[in-house]
């Protein structure tokens, strides 16, 4: 298997990352972030969740998007996007919505950077191929 190692960095996240980096950055579970719970603050992060996913999961449907959110109704790829175009419209008019939605995209963009840095490959590329780690490591020599 030949791999093009001028491969760029995309912006094509995967969903799960994304849960994990809100979830860590609002300290909760996934299972809360899942679960059915109309709580103010669980809503906050749903919300916030479903913002991120649209914003940094390029490949998936939104209704893809909904099934990792625990949404799993005929209608639930409208929730998603509601959620998304809801947070844009109140970044636009509250200043620590927009703050907050900044600082939650630099953890994504935090977290991606340490996985992205072997010539726009991930580590996880680099352990379900070897060849990629073999070609950092040499040219990281040079």
């Amino acid at each position: 298997m030949t791999i093009d190692f001028n491969k760029l960095k995309t912006n094509a996240y995967q969903p799960c990352e994304i849960i994990e980096v809100v979830t860590k950055y609002y300290n909760v579970t996934k299972e809360d972030i899942i679960s059915t719970s109309r709580l103010k603050d669980i809503v906050k992060v749903r919300k916030y969740a479903c913002y991120m996913l649209v914003r940094f999961c390029k490949k998936n449907t939104l209704l893809e998007l909904a099934k990792y959110l625990g949404y799993y109704s005929n209608g639930s790829h409208a929730t998603v996007l509601f959620h998304y175009q809801d947070l844009i419209k109140k970044s636009s008019i509250y200043p620590d919505v927009k703050k907050e939605i900044q600082s939650l995209e630099r953890e994504c963009e935090i977290h991606f950077e340490s996985l992205t840095n072997m010539y726009g490959f991930t580590i996880k590329d680099a352990i379900n191929n070897p060849e990629i780690l073999e070609y950092y490591i040499k040219n990281k020599r040079e």
